[in-house]
Order: C-alpha cells, then structure tokens, then sequence
C-alpha cells in the first residue's frame, strides 16, 4: 500500500515543529566540551535531520529533480529565520554562529541527498542495461 504525498510529510513536518518548540525555550544551556561546542553539532544535527527528512518526502513523491533546490534553499532560509525567532525569546539571542551551523546541517544534507539520488540513478540505470 503507497501512503499519499501529504502523509510522507508528516516526519519532515514534525521534526520540524520539535525544532520551533526547542529554539522557543527561554535560555537552553549546553554541556561544555571544550573542543567544539556541543551546541554547534546540535545546530548542525537538527538541521542535516530536517534535510534528510525532506529528502525522504521528495524522492517518495517522485518531486526530486524538479524541486530539490528550491526546498533546500526554504530549508536553509528556514534556518536563518529560526536563529532571527530567537531575539524574541527571553534569555536567547541571534547567533551569527549559530545561523552557521545550521546552513552547515542544510549543505551536508543536500550533498547526501545528492549522492544518494545520484547513486540510485546509477542503480535504475544498470537494471534497464541488464534487462536489454
């Protein structure tokens, strides 16, 4: 049975919520680790997730080629929108690094998207060859 387009994106759609209920909380602290702040990998991480999810939609609804750019750069906008929501939030604040991070999460994601589709590509292609 194939769920519909609007079903396949209720993961992108929700992770996407946790990460507004998160940036929304007054004054999150993160552990200190000393070599690189764990508050960087978590920007990274929850943005390179929202990437894959949204990569999952748009290879299931056969929307890929024609569009992955263009969500991927509402995605990296997104991102930059989420950091700017947070001057509004008491004990948070705008971090340029931060905004940094999560475009890092964004890129990553869209070069996993990139290999994978191109790798299935590869994949499709061979089994027609073999077929002939």
């Amino acid at each position: 049975m194939k769920l519909n387009r609007k079903v396949k994106l209720i993961p992108f759609l929700l992770w996407i919520l946790i990460i507004l209920v998160v940036s929304s909380w007054p004054s999150l602290k993160s552990p200190e680790t000393g070599i690189f702040e764990f508050d960087k990998l978590a920007h990274m991480g929850q943005y390179f997730i929202a990437g894959l999810l949204l990569f999952y939609y748009l290879y299931s609804t056969n929307l890929i080629i024609r569009i992955l750019y263009i969500r991927f750069s509402f995605l990296a906008l997104f991102s930059v929108a989420d950091e700017f929501h947070q001057l509004f939030i008491p004990g948070r604040g705008f971090s340029l690094f931060d905004a940094l991070a999560n475009l890092v999460g964004v890129f990553f994601s869209l070069l996993i998207s990139l290999f994978v589709l191109k790798r299935l590509c590869y994949i499709k292609s061979n089994k027609k060859r073999s077929l002939s």
